[in-house]
């Protein structure tokens, strides 16, 4: 008996086991597949799915199924596909379960149906699109890539086809419209579509518009705003595009610009026109629109209501904003009344969308009223951060509210069109705000030319399909997943932290932003040094530098690995963007190597030159490889390595570089980190720096001036300026880097020259000006041999508009001042003493940064060829305790880098230990100070220790995350430089009003800190970028130390905005005053847009840094 109830448990154990094995329907086996049956009589989209569907079964299993369109003679298994209105579902489906739902659809399965048929999967839409999504879900589930076409994803043979009978239920649409706007697609989309793809067009047609349409099918969107671009032909003015849309049951809409369907830049003709204007030319504009509308009659579309210029610019005609106001509430009601007269009586029914982009959103915001019924589409920022969400009040509008995004963009500050730079992290949680604020009717993405942002884009409209599908405890296995389905299984993790690592460093800068020369719309002005420094902080440049190889060749190794079959969609998608980011952070960081290093008399300057231009070959290389190579040179013309007009931003152009002559040029020098000037022998003289001036004051009388310069009088005193002569007239400032120093190239000049007695020391310098307005604001100032700096900022009578700080020499002194804009008025100069001793970072002094038992920092000595001459060095450290990475070479015109560091075990006790590094070549004797803090303390290894001044907390590295009443932190892979910063969910919904309730309400990151110089602390509290859900609640955070209380720390979007989506930082800074101990720091979340990245506690020791100081983290091992 005993074991006959092991037998039975052991058979129902088997059963159980091998039942969902058995639950298969078979969609194709080694002989055949299964047939797929539609309704001829539906809608076009039936047809296209059926045959699409049978294509992808085919690419799977090697059989192609026969299509029908009746059940009628068919036999063996059957798909069967349609919406609810179709005759071949009813008589097999509850049609009920779906009737009055938007775009889902079931997977269901039914023995025997009919006839000879043996099973049957019926695929079922609420309407064609709901359809055609449960047919390309089936498609990606048998191993299909929605990206098999625009991204080579190929497909994995399998003998035997079929999937589970199990019924699936698709949820309704996060967003009711979800889709792209194609945008300057002049470098890309265009020239591929007219060179390469559909050349019988020369243009973006039909053939392309149904690549695009079949893979936003796959994707689950909706709509298209089609391209517009000055290149292209408008898409109502291409035969069969309007059609083709049709047939694929996409809507159409228009950008912001584009009203009622118009393509502005191609169909306005100003000479048979006129003015583009609705106050002065009402009738013709109304006719242009009336035409489109009833041309549009029948086309599923979305109408942009509302006006701007002819393209990207303000509406004319109106000057006071109450003006504008009126008239665009004119031109929106006239809209209306034609798209009532031949669209549809019940004009509420029509989709309509109002995005207040750029100055619209300033008309919208003083007063203008919107039709109940119409979207309003809230732009982000241009950056990934939407400016405004929806009131409480516009939540509750009938037409509801919906986002305009940009993954892509070509303007100011700077564009980013080659590569994709917005992380997954921020899209989602930009996304996810918006969706919590019932933005949800309209999700448009600009995707620029939409290759090169593949899965990004995929991410973007994942979310409108399902806005919970990721979240801060999954994100970070977007790209494992996407990376598994599209490459290879076996490389996915690898892959998605190649992805997540190309993320930060894009978060750190865009490739496209390493020219740092912003503000400008296209990115024209010749590039600018970058602020990483070379100097502090481990020398960050090689810092970025080593990051991106090590990506590189991470990338590199995998592509050697990978399946044949996956190489070019592996290009495509992950090499390209890795490789080609490299190469331009290379290019740029190189160059700024030769130009710094030339100054230092290194003949390294010359090898680095090299490397800049091997660089700038390398993309070249790569764009060449994807254009022509890449799928057999399916993809020609699809890359411009310098997109933009008129050939793109200066950052693509050649690089700038210095050589030096190295001939006949030998020895050696010697540069340190915290420095930037080379050292001095010890035989070397240095002269006394110090000075009784404490300050040095000049009015305009006491200076010569040049060229246009005025003179005047007003009640602040005697200036000069630069007339206003009606005109924002400009000076730029130094051109490329072709002298050194640079030069401001312009006669119209202030020149002051004194005498000092002895050298002056660190001087800082203030101008003392009359700011009429923002255009005229700015200055070029030159002190000595200098480079030009540009100070700007302020408007109206400024006493004291800091420039810069200067060491002032002794003897002669200069200092030239050239209007950078007209209008603006000088009064005169002071320089205050900062410091009567130069300290190292001015002087030649042989000290390195402190080190720290408790960080374990290393700092580096460079030893460098002044020519070509080979060299001999040695290197001996004072003590035993001191390591040398490298005690000794032979330089051949190139450099050593000796990285110094302590072992603290063997080093003796104290605070201030000395030791120092002599390092010899030929006759020259160099020394090298060092200083290490070696107390004999016990703390925490989770603390974080002050180290040179500063103390540097990334956010995640909290020693307690304590929730709140309100809401709890969270990190989130990919968001901030960091990669990884601290939100707080709930995303909505609360905020801390009074700082009285801050501990009682707010959740905190706790941090243990260890001040050992202390004193006053300015702490800088680094945040990702973001607008505030409401525009009445300031974006702030809250500081305190151990019980202390809280202290507000406020953020500001829009003051110094360009900086802030650049860098994608925005700083908040707090005071505290602390003696050296130990303490807890903590941080309290008051409000759920601010999403905390870093902590700097600056004693001050803060160098010029654009990373900033590593981690303080305790590092005993």
């Amino acid at each position: 008996m005993h074991h006959k109830k092991i037998i039975a448990l052991l058979l129902f154990a088997l059963t159980w086991y091998i039942q969902p094995a058995l639950a298969q329907f078979i969609i194709a086996d080694e002989d055949e597949a299964a047939s797929i049956v539609y309704d001829i009589q539906n809608t076009a989209l039936d047809s296209i799915t059926a045959c699409l569907l049978a294509k992808d079964i085919e690419a799977v299993s090697g059989h192609r199924p026969e299509i029908y369109t009746t059940l009628e003679g068919v036999k063996g298994n059957v798909i069967v596909l349609g919406d609810i209105t179709s005759d071949l579902i009813k008589g097999h489906f509850d049609t009920a379960r779906l009737s009055g739902k938007w775009e889902t659809y079931e997977r269901v399965f039914e023995s025997k149906p009919a006839g000879n048929i043996d099973q049957a999967m019926f695929i079922v839409g609420s309407d064609p699109r709901g359809m055609a999504y449960g047919v390309f879900d089936l498609s990606e589930e048998i191993g299909v890539s929605p990206w098999y076409w625009w991204a080579d994803v190929p497909v994995q043979k399998q003998n035997q086809l079929s999937v589970e009978t199990k019924n699936v239920h698709s949820h309704s649409p996060s967003v009711k419209y979800r889709g792209i706007f194609l945008n300057d697609e002049g470098w890309g989309l265009e020239p591929w579509a007219s060179k390469t793809f559909e050349t019988s067009v020369g243009n973006i047609g039909s053939k392309t518009y149904a690549k695009i349409f079949e893979l936003l099918l796959r994707l689950k969107a909706n709509m298209l705003w089609p391209a517009m671009h000055p290149n292209t032909v408008p898409f109502f003015q291409v035969p069969g595009n309007p059609e083709m849309a049709k047939k694929w049951e996409i809507a159409v809409g228009s950008s912001h610009a584009e009203a009622m369907l118009r393509n502005n830049v191609g169909e306005w003709d100003h000479e048979t026109m006129g003015d583009f204007n609705y106050q002065t030319n009402r009738s013709t504009v109304y006719d242009y629109w009336e035409q489109r509308v009833k041309g549009s009659r029948g086309l599923d579309a979305i109408y942009t209501v509302g006006m701007r210029g002819v393209h990207d610019s303000g509406m004319e005609g109106a000057d006071s904003m109450e003006e504008k106001v009126s008239a665009l509430e004119k031109v929106i009601s006239d809209q209306r009344e034609m798209l009532k007269n031949h669209i549809n009586e019940d004009v509420a029914e029509i989709p309509q969308s109002f995005t207040p982009y750029k100055e619209v959103l300033e008309i919208y915001e003083s007063g203008m009223d919107v039709p109940e019924d119409v979207t309003i589409t809230w732009p982000d920022d241009n950056f990934g951060h939407i400016r405004r969400f929806s009131n409480e009040a516009e939540q509750l509008r009938e037409g509801g509210a919906g986002v305009y995004y940009h993954l892509s963009y070509l303007g100011s500050p700077h564009p980013y069109l080659l590569f994709s730079s917005i992380s997954p992290a921020k899209v989602w949680r930009e996304m996810k705000r918006a969706w919590l604020q019932n933005m949800d009717e309209l999700w448009v993405g600009n995707v620029g030319d939409l290759k090169r942002r593949e899965w990004e884009m995929e991410f973007f409209l994942g979310l409108a399909w399902n806005i919970n599908s990721w979240d801060p405890d999954n994100i970070a296995d977007y790209y494992e997943k996407v990376a598994s389905r599209d490459i290879s299984a076996d490389h996915a993790e690898q892959i998605s932290e190649i992805m997540w690592e190309y993320r930060r460093l894009s978060n750190e800068r865009k490739p496209e932003h390493m020219g740092f020369n912003n503000p400008q719309w296209a990115g024209w002005p010749p590039i600018k040094d970058p602020k990483f420094s070379l100097w502090h902080y481990n020398d960050e440049v090689e810092r970025r530098l080593q990051d991106y190889q090590n990506l590189r060749a991470r990338a590199t190794k995998i592509a050697k690995e990978i399946p044949e079959a996956t190489a070019d969609s592996y290009f495509e998608l992950v090499y390209f963007p890795v490789a080609g980011a490299a190469a331009l952070n290379e290019k740029i960081l190189y160059a700024y190597k030769s130009r710094e290093y030339a100054k230092q008399g290194r003949a390294s300057a010359n090898q680095y030159s090299d490397s800049a231009f091997a660089a700038y070959k390398e993309l070249q290389n790569l764009t060449h490889r994807y254009n022509q190579e890449i799928a057999g040179g399916k993809w020609e013309h699809i890359v411009d390595e310098s997109p933009g007009y008129e050939k793109g931003s200066s950052v693509f152009l050649e690089p700038i570089t210095t050589r030096i002559k190295t001939d006949n040029v030998s020895g050696v020098g010697i540069a340190i980190e915290g420095q930037r000037n080379p050292l001095q022998p010890l035989t070397g003289n240095l002269p006394d720096a110090h000075t009784d001036e404490s300050s040095i004051k000049l009015d305009i009388s006491e200076a010569k001036t040049f060229g246009e310069l005025k003179s005047g009088t007003d009640a602040e005193g005697s200036f000069v300026s630069w007339p206003d002569i009606g005109e924002n007239r400009l000076i730029p400032g130094p051109g490329n880097y072709d002298t050194i120093p640079y030069e401001v190239d312009s006669p119209t000049k202030a020149v002051f020259e004194f005498n000092l007695e002895e050298a002056g020391g660190i001087h800082q310098l203030y101008l003392s000006v009359n700011h009429g307005n923002e255009d005229s604001d700015s200055w070029w100032v030159t002190v000595n041999d200098r480079a030009p700096t540009l100070v700007e900022g302020g408007v109206g009578s400024i006493q004291k508009l800091r420039a810069e700080e200067f060491v002032l020499r002794e003897g002669d002194n200069t200092v030239i001042i050239h209007p950078r804009e007209s209008g603006a008025k000088l009064y005169g100069i002071e320089f205050v003493q900062e410091s009567r001793q130069i300290t190292p970072a001015y002087t030649h002094e042989n000290q390195l940064p402190t080190f720290n038992r408790f960080t374990q920092n290393q700092h580096f000595i460079d030893i460098f060829s002044r020519g070509e001459e080979t060299e001999k060095w040695s290197a001996e450290a004072s003590d035993s305790w001191i390591e040398l990475s490298e005690k000794g070479g032979i330089l051949n015109g190139n450099s050593h880098r000796i990285w110094v560091s302590v072992n603290y075990d063997e080093a003796p006790t104290g605070e201030d230990i000395e030791g120092y590094v002599e390092i010899s070549s030929g006759d020259f004797l160099y020394r090298v100070e060092l200083s290490v803090y070696n107390p004999d303390l016990n703390i925490s290894d989770y603390a974080f220790a002050e180290s040179n001044g500063v103390i540097s907390i990334p956010a995640n590295q909290y020693h307690q995350n304590k929730e709140g009443e309100t809401a709890a932190w969270k990190p989130v892979k990919g968001l901030g430089r960091s990669g990884s910063a601290m939100l707080m969910e709930p995303m909505k919904g609360w905020y801390v009003e009074d700082l009285s309730q801050v501990k009682e309400q707010s959740p905190a990151l706790e941090y243990e800190i260890v001040v050992t110089q202390g004193g006053s602390a300015e702490v800088l509290l680094e945040a990702v970028p973001a607008f505030p859900l409401q525009k009445s609640q300031p974006l702030r955070s809250a500081i305190s130390v151990d019980d202390g209380a809280p202290q507000w720390i406020n953020f500001e979007m829009n003051e110094n905005w360009s900086e802030h989506v650049l860098e994608d930082r925005m700083t908040g800074t707090g005071r505290l005053e602390l003696e050296p101990g130990t303490y807890r720091f903590k941080v309290w979340g008051t409000d759920p847009s601010v999403n905390i990245d870093r902590i700097i506690m600056d004693f001050g020791g803060l160098k010029p840094t654009y990373l900033g100081p590593s981690s303080s983290k305790m590092d005993l091992d």
